[in-house]
């Protein structure tokens, strides 16, 4: 499992972007490493479902409002264009996700979020990629 919190100042939120691994990342490994963010029961059951099923292509974004914490559980993933769609699709929801914990509906604001995101799943990504080539 790749992980990476990413502080957005401008906007008191933290974002947590987690790439699993199969078989190494398990259900457990998962549990233990999102647990303070208190995920339901029916979320929970949704991640065991998927890895005991080696979900690929695919990924999570879950907030928690009261706490401004964004946490997104991507899948591995089969090829780089799947990657690099889901990762632009859960930027998106982390997007406006930040934008309703701060109520703000201002385009250039928005914007310049989306810009500072772009960044750090880039990085984030390329970080997962350059793993993905040591263990091949």
């Amino acid at each position: 499992m790749i992980f990476k919190k990413i502080k957005v100042p401008l906007f008191d939120v933290t974002v947590e972007l987690i790439q699993l691994y199969y078989p190494d990342d398990t259900y457990e490994v998962l549990m233990k490493h999102i647990k303070s963010y208190g995920i339901d029961n029916e979320l929970a059951e949704g991640f065991k479902d998927n890895i005991k099923r080696n979900a690929k292509n695919g990924g999570i974004t879950c907030s928690r409002f009261n706490t401004h914490e964004i946490f997104i559980v991507f899948y591995p993933f089969s090829n780089l264009p799947k990657m690099q769609e889901v990762y632009a699709h859960e930027k998106r929801h982390t997007e406006d996700r930040i934008l309703a914990f701060v109520g703000i509906d201002d385009r250039e604001t928005a914007a310049y979020l989306a810009g500072k995101l772009e960044v750090q799943f880039l990085n984030f990504q390329n970080n997962v990629i350059q793993k993905c080539k040591s263990n091949s």
